[in-house]
């Protein structure tokens, strides 16, 4: 994907819902608790952590192979199992050598090519603070989740977003979702209510879904 390093952090929020702040249960500043990886039920050839093979290819303990639509700065956060086979959660930038912000893709076992884009489903920017390079403001801040989130048996990504304004100050709030429904990927980029906080804090209670824990990130205009 071209353009500049702004332009690239904002086409994953580009077309969400806007939500007015209401002041109170603001689910950016709820502390929800951290526990345990979502549990797995793959078939052994997908268990255990996979090692990355020249930069590009993921190899499990079994031997199998899953190439990454990720081409630098990969690192594997983990598995998702439903029906159509597992998913693949991982972090890294579209294209080797670029300035690219880092991101987080929920990538098929068995979706290995194409240039990831606009339209590309479960790619996420990845969760954190993202400041502006030159005046050291705010431009977004964002938490994201994995695992059954949101509905028992159906697992994905969970994103809470903020952006702000030129001055740093709050502009808006966006939430966006991708799960696995019926073995593919179904985006919800126009959420009609923030997701429960309550429900994501007890799925996270029982280990059935986990916040990737945020790093800091420099855009630029």
């Amino acid at each position: 994907m071209s353009g500049r390093p702004l332009d690239r952090v904002f086409l994953f929020i580009a077309g969400l819902t806007v939500l007015p702040s209401t002041g109170c249960g603001d689910p950016l500043r709820d502390s929800l608790p951290r526990s345990a990886p979502p549990r797995s039920t793959a078939d052994t050839v997908w268990e255990g952590v996979p090692v990355l093979v020249a930069d590009t290819l993921w190899r499990f303990p079994s031997g199998v192979t899953v190439p990454s639509r990720l081409r630098g700065a990969i690192e594997y956060i983990g598995r998702i199992d439903a029906n159509g086979g597992p998913y693949v959660v991982a972090s890294g930038v579209e294209c080797s050598g670029c300035d690219a912000s880092l991101s987080v893709l929920l990538q098929a076992v068995g979706d290995t090519v194409g240039f990831l884009g606009r339209d590309t489903k479960g790619w996420y920017v990845y969760p954190g603070p993202i400041r502006n390079y030159e005046t050291d403001s705010l431009l977004l801040v964002s938490r994201l989740f994995w695992g059954e989130c949101r509905e028992v048996g159906v697992p994905g990504l969970l994103q809470f977003a903020t952006e702000y304004d030129s001055m740093g100050a709050r502009h808006r709030d966006v939430f966006r979702s991708t799960e696995v429904r019926d073995g593919r990927l179904v985006d919800d980029s126009v959420m009609a209510s923030p997701p429960d906080t309550l429900v994501v804090r007890g799925a996270v209670s029982r280990g059935a879904c986990r916040e990737i824990p945020p790093r800091e990130q420099a855009a630029g205009f």
